[in-house]
């Protein structure tokens, strides 16, 4: 329902969460993209998603492992993240702008858990192997 319906994306007519919950029109379901971030714009551009209207986060930085170009549509990538990272912003920003206790309640904090284990068992067997074959860690 394009009405209820929102999809994560740092589009020019994007609003914030915190600009959603002031005028009262925080979305039922949010569609995220994942895929790299170089597609991303066609995605957007090319799917019956461009029709909906668009959520965007404040300002993120990614924790993780990931080698990116410099920008995607404009948008500079130092202050981009991950599907799943993007996800948790979403989440905690939208609740914070609800819970009594704001941003200091952190029920959204294990939704990274499992992204947090894996990232660090490839980065460890990444760095087996390459002790193993002796090959420079480049990660």
């Amino acid at each position: 329902d394009p009405e209820t319906t929102m999809v994560l994306y740092p589009g020019k007519d994007s609003k914030t969460p915190q600009e959603l919950i002031a005028t009262g029109s925080v979305p039922k379901d949010v569609i995220v993209i994942d895929s790299t971030w170089m597609k991303a714009p066609g995605v957007i551009q090319h799917t019956p998603l461009g029709k909906l209207r668009s959520i965007c986060l404040k300002e993120t930085y990614t924790s993780f492992w990931r080698h990116r170009p410099e920008k995607v549509g404009g948008i500079p990538i130092s202050e981009g993240c991950s599907s799943v990272e993007a996800v948790y912003f979403l989440c905690r920003e939208l609740h914070a702008g609800v819970h009594p206790k704001g941003d200091q309640c952190h029920c959204y904090d294990d939704l990274l858990w499992y992204f947090n284990f894996f990232h660090k068992t490839v980065v460890e067997n990444h760095q087996r192997r390459a002790q193993q074959y002796g090959q420079e860690d480049k990660m």
